[in-house]
């Protein structure tokens, strides 16, 4: 829905104060009723604080443009910001369910896991990189081959 026309009005009022004959001559041989027209479409959806952000950032040397007007209206710095929504209460289940899972005791893991399966990957017969073969065999050189620690 367009810009209504008395914000228009308004706004053309306040260019007009800025700027003076510079604001006049831009649209001399056009009628207002079009540029104002073409104002309120471009200035589509645009809320009052944009306005007043975009009348406070004005170029000093020349009018602007619906367009111009329009992107300094979306430099406003929270233009864009969404506010977030508050996250969602843990229940006392859900708390106790996470805290419980964090502080169970972990499975033992084998630190030299993968350099083991690095081992098990060349005595199958695939061929490992430089790197792979010297770090698997740097990790298990005090294991005898075949046997874990």
């Amino acid at each position: 829905m367009p810009l209504p026309a008395s914000w228009v009005d308004s706004l053309f009022a306040r260019l007009l104060v800025r700027y003076g004959d510079d604001w006049l001559r831009k649209w001399n041989g056009v009628p207002m009723d079009a540029v104002k027209a073409d104002w309120a479409s471009a200035l589509d959806g645009m809320t009052p604080p944009s306005i007043s952000y975009a009348l406070d950032h004005l170029p000093p040397d020349r009018p602007p443009t619906a367009t111009q007007f329009r992107v300094l209206a979306r430099g406003r710095p929270d233009y864009f910001e969404h506010k977030q929504l508050p996250a969602p209460k843990a229940t006392d289940a859900v708390v106790a369910e996470v805290v419980g899972k964090a502080l169970a005791p972990k499975p033992d893991a084998d630190p030299k896991a993968q350099a083991r399966r690095l081992r098990e990957r060349e005595m199958a017969g695939e061929r490992l990189n430089p790197f792979q073969r010297s770090a698997w065999r740097a990790a298990l050189r005090n294991e005898p081959e075949g046997q874990p620690q």
